[in-house]
């Protein structure tokens, strides 16, 4: 009778047992699988930036029947990025180091000690350089920024250098003025990361996805101010409408600025789109007005002059416009 209760004890300690390892694996994997749900959020939150910041949505944007690419350029074969041979100053680099020539009334050669580099190139201004980005063979992107007011023999380039990523197959520059209004030209790092993604040193560093877009017109130089073409993909406050509404989707752009001759001088831009629909809208002030078309009848055939745009209508109706085309290169 002893040796019965004593079997019947063990046979349900050994229940006991198989319910606990059952419960506990299932409390694990669930718990693994929550886990891993979050770090895939996290990696999806991530995926778009590298600093923790998002691209601030822009204001004014005219949506495009093509896709927008501003960094269809990007050429990552480049050994050294610098000014064209005519400009004052250039760089080149060696086993010795990057070596950066300053010409003023005769040329002079600074040589910063350092080894290993792979790829190197000068970011200039129009108050001229202030800036040596160069990729090591390590995969290392540094940017040693300085002044261009600064005697650039007494820098301390060590002080002036940032590691902007340590994941870097290569890299190559955009001019800021393709995506961001600019008075003063010069140009932003893009670069090709180790795990297959392109990003842009932007303020923060994003993926290039989120600044694919193209400065239309900025009177004021403002970005909040700016008119932006854009695809789907970019999102945008305020997109240029038709008079009913509708969103203009551009397949071709033409405008016309300068400053009225008589009165106070004001800017003025006048915008002209043919529209997917082929129909010409225009606006004299896109930030007030949605377009209007142009005329009646759809577009038949848009010719370029010298100063002016030819557009003859289905209908037969032909009209010359003061204007020329935005070109995206």
């Amino acid at each position: 009778m002893k040796e019965k209760n004593k079997n019947n004890l063990l046979l349900i300690i050994l229940l006991l047992v198989i319910i606990f390892v059952v419960l506990a694996y299932y409390y694990l994997n669930t718990m693994n699988k929550e886990n891993k749900n979050i770090n895939l959020e996290k990696k999806e939150e991530k995926s778009n930036e590298i600093n923790g910041s998002q691209v601030k949505q822009i204001e004014y944007g005219i949506l495009s029947v093509n896709e927008i690419n501003p960094f269809k350029n990007i050429d990552f074969n480049k050994r050294i990025i610098s000014k064209k041979e005519d400009e004052f100053s250039y760089i080149n680099f060696d086993s010795n180091g990057i070596k950066y020539y300053v010409d003023d009334l005769e040329k002079e050669m600074v040589n910063f000690d350092i080894k290993n580099v792979k790829q190197a190139g000068l970011t200039c201004r129009c108050g001229g350089c202030d800036g040596i980005y160069y990729l090591t063979e390590d995969k290392k992107l540094y940017n040693i920024k300085f002044s261009h007011q600064e005697d650039i023999k007494e820098l301390d380039y060590k002080k002036s250098t940032t590691l902007i990523s340590d994941s870097v197959e290569a890299f190559d520059f955009i001019d800021l003025g393709v995506i961001t209004p600019t008075t003063c030209g010069g140009n932003y790092v893009v670069f090709k990361s180790t795990n297959g993604k392109t990003y842009i040193d932007y303020d923060s560093i994003y993926e290039i996805d989120l600044l694919k877009r193209i400065v239309v017109e900025s009177s004021s130089f403002n970005e909040e101010d700016a008119l932006y073409l854009v695809s789907d993909k970019i999102k945008v406050n305020k997109y240029i409408k038709t008079e009913e509404n509708k969103n203009i989707l551009s397949k071709r752009i033409f405008i016309f600025s300068g400053t009225h001759e008589d009165g106070d001088g004001d800017a003025f831009f006048y915008l002209y789109v043919l529209n997917e629909d082929d129909y010409l809208y225009y606006s004299e002030n896109y930030k007030k007005y949605n377009m209007k078309k142009y005329h009646d009848s759809k577009v038949k055939e848009i010719k370029i002059t010298d100063n002016d745009i030819v557009v003859t209508f289905e209908d037969g109706k032909k009209e010359i416009i003061d204007a020329y085309e935005f070109k995206i290169d």
